[in-house]
């Protein structure tokens, strides 16, 4: 696959959220339950997100009832080099891909990873 290109036409406003695992939460000693990194990481370095203003959050959980859904925004995700873009899927057109920017080392894309966790928010 050729690599992918930042689509400008999303704004680092946009809010997107991602479907994270149940197995992926954890719940601090405070009771705050947080996206573990692992779930910003994909064998592919394409990690699936929607744009939230274009979908319903009731549709996204329905399609992962074991998951609970992460928030952050294109800019969180671009801040650590990463690429949005568009990747419709099927009939839906708010499904985006972030990617790493190319050359981004295996430590770095961990790294980021675990960066881009600590700002995204559970929903409840």
């Amino acid at each position: 696959m050729s690599p992918r290109e930042n689509d400008a036409n999303i704004a680092d406003a946009t809010v997107l959220w991602r479907a994270v695992h149940n197995l992926q939460v954890y719940r601090d000693d405070d009771g705050v339950e947080r996206a573990q990194s692992w779930a910003f990481e994909s064998r592919d370095n394409e990690m699936s997100a929607w744009v939230a203003a274009e979908t319903e959050l009731g549709k996204l959980q329905a399609k992962f009832p074991e998951s609970r859904i992460a928030e952050f925004t294109v800019g969180d995700a671009r801040e650590l080099r990463n690429i949005v873009t568009r990747d419709p899927v099927g009939d839906d057109d708010s499904h985006v891909v972030v990617c790493p920017v190319p050359g981004k080392s295996k430590a770095q894309v961990k790294k980021d990873a675990r960066r881009l966790a600590s700002k995204a928010r559970l929903l409840p």
